[in-house]
């Protein structure tokens, strides 16, 4: 999957002790991203819109081996997204799966790709879902995260 920018945002939410790691990375997933402190939590799911195969540098592999895993939330601030109107798919960041020890993740604007590497925490996130009720849900919301913060 591709990341957005508002999907990175939730890395504000993550705990900013390190006494448990976890709880200070960020949870990547194929389709969502989450964070938590563990009294505030935030899920994110990636954006519809696009396929990682629309995503348009070749030269690099783009979610091979995927495997969930979590990044230090202070670590995320170091990712830029560059702004394209013309294409909005390159408003996304892309994962390299490297290894069980690091992540790169990946921004293009089609002239250069700019690839920061981090360390993986090693451990096993939370089962954050077992507190949500199951089922079909009462709602559905899409919330514009850049407006939000404005507000």
């Amino acid at each position: 999957m591709l990341y957005n920018q508002n999907c990175l945002n939730v890395a504000k939410i993550a705990s900013k002790s390190e006494v448990r790691p976890e709880f200070a990375g960020v949870f990547f997933t194929k389709d969502k991203v989450v964070a938590t402190d563990s009294f505030k939590l935030l899920e994110m799911t990636t954006s519809k819109g696009y396929k990682v195969e629309d995503y348009p540098d070749a030269k690099h592999p783009v979610m091979k081996g995927f495997k969930p895993f979590i990044i230090p939330a202070k670590e995320l601030s170091k990712v830029k997204i560059p702004k394209n109107k013309s294409l909005p798919v390159l408003e996304n960041v892309a994962v390299s799966y490297v290894d069980d020890k690091r992540v790169d993740l990946m921004t293009t604007d089609l002239e250069t790709a700019d690839i920061k590497s981090f360390k993986r925490i090693d451990g096993q996130y939370p089962d954050y879902e077992k507190i949500f009720p199951a089922g079909k849900p009462k709602a559905e919301l899409e919330v514009d995260g850049e407006y939000l913060a404005e507000m």
